[in-house]
């Protein structure tokens, strides 16, 4: 049996004690009682919100947009497809995350796709190694070969934080302090001749760290190999490319579109990647022409209105659909109640409730917040209650 508002009214009228009194020497009127059951008929559905849902048939628009019906105020759950398979929950952006194999350009500085959003990961190389993530703070280290200048001064290149090693053609050059070195050799620098194999290394961190002097002096061509600590964020690995990858580097808070990796590689060079499409990528490639829908989303903080599917499907697949019904206006005794039948006394004890709040010698005297209580326990004991009216 359906209530209605006229049940309301009689039971809110024996709570505030008016029960035979005539209507012209009440001290509420049927409008303000009117206002307070769709008051309460919210406040349930927000607390409960099974009590004004409905399940029903969508019958849905060609693509992966679709609109909730008008007479609800949100959707709650998309249940399954009305010829059976069940429809899994997901996100805008889960939805949107691709896995494919990404062709990498000559170097280390890499782009993302035009139609991703984000890169979320460069999981591994063509040939199955893995390739692991650095952060821009991450402290590495690198060994390469570089060229000196002619002379014993030289100068750490640039992306080298500090240097730690340094060797010749033929081995390890060895290192000596260049205070001990001056002292007992004081003309080194224009005594020795030019060497393209230097034997002795110097270099004082704690008070330069971007020279160092090496001895004999360099000649023209000179080739040394060098180790140390790169500067942190920097993904240099030198001059010569490869046809893999061994790290990557991402920071899209500098910029979203740009990755580097390690060490530079060939052109043609492909790894398998993740990222997001953008939503216009998305919703391009989820067309609609499916007969069946896989998943759904729903943000209703954005858009209370819209919902989407997963793949877009064709015009007129029907899903079954759980939605919250828009409350409207109470107008009459004969109009009936939106909640079921078992919530008739919360209902009456919230609208008893609000007419207390009107009148400041009940509401400081308690009796107000006394039936608020109440109402509190009704909801809770209606939504254990299965059936009712």
């Amino acid at each position: 049996m359906t209530a209605t508002v006229s049940d309301i009214n009689v039971r809110a009228h024996v709570l505030l004690n008016e029960a035979g009194v005539p209507d012209a020497s009440r001290r509420w009127t049927d409008a303000e009682l009117f206002l307070w059951v769709t008051d309460a008929q919210r406040e349930i559905g927000q607390a409960i919100p099974s009590a004004i849902s409905e399940t029903t048939t969508l019958t849905l628009i060609a693509g992966p947009r679709q609109t909730i019906p008008p007479r609800w105020d949100k959707l709650l759950r998309v249940v399954r497809n009305t010829n059976g398979p069940t429809i899994r929950t997901t996100s805008a952006a889960m939805v949107r995350n691709r896995t494919t194999p990404l062709t990498l350009n000559a170097g280390q500085q890499q782009s993302i796709p035009s139609h991703w959003e984000v890169l979320n990961a460069l999981w591994q190389n063509e040939g199955g190694a893995e390739i692991r993530k650095i952060s821009p703070e991450e402290i590495r280290f690198l060994t390469e070969d570089i060229s000196l200048t002619p002379g014993a001064l030289q100068t750490v290149p640039s992306h080298f934080a500090a240097l730690t090693n340094l060797a010749s053609k033929w081995g390890t050059c060895r290192f000596i302090d260049k205070a001990s070195y001056d002292a007992a050799s004081p003309g080194w620098l224009v005594s020795l001749t030019p060497s393209a194999t230097p034997n002795e290394w110097m270099y004082q961190p704690t008070t330069d760290k971007r020279r160092f002097w090496v001895s004999p002096p360099a000649a023209v061509g000179t080739t040394v190999t060098v180790s140390g600590m790169l500067v942190p964020g920097s993904v240099y690995s030198g001059t010569r490319q490869y046809d893999y990858v061994d790290e990557y580097l991402y920071a899209p808070e500098r910029d979203p579109r740009i990755f580097w990796v390690v060490p530079a590689v060939n052109a043609g060079t492909t790894v398998l990647a993740s990222g997001a499409l953008t939503f216009e990528a998305w919703y391009s490639d989820a067309g609609n022409t499916a007969t069946i829908v896989e998943e759904w989303f729903y943000h209703p903080t954005q858009d209370r209105r819209t919902f989407y599917v997963n793949p877009g499907v064709a015009e007129g697949v029907q899903i079954e659909a759980i939605g919250h019904k828009i409350v409207p206006p109470v107008l009459s005794l004969t109009d009936a109640l939106l909640v079921p039948g078992r919530f008739i006394s919360a209902v009456s004890l919230y609208v008893a409730h609000r007419a207390m709040q009107k009148q400041v010698d009940y509401a400081l005297g308690g009796i107000a917040n006394a039936f608020i209580q109440e109402y509190a326990a009704s909801i809770k004991l209606a939504e254990t209650t299965e059936g009712g009216m």
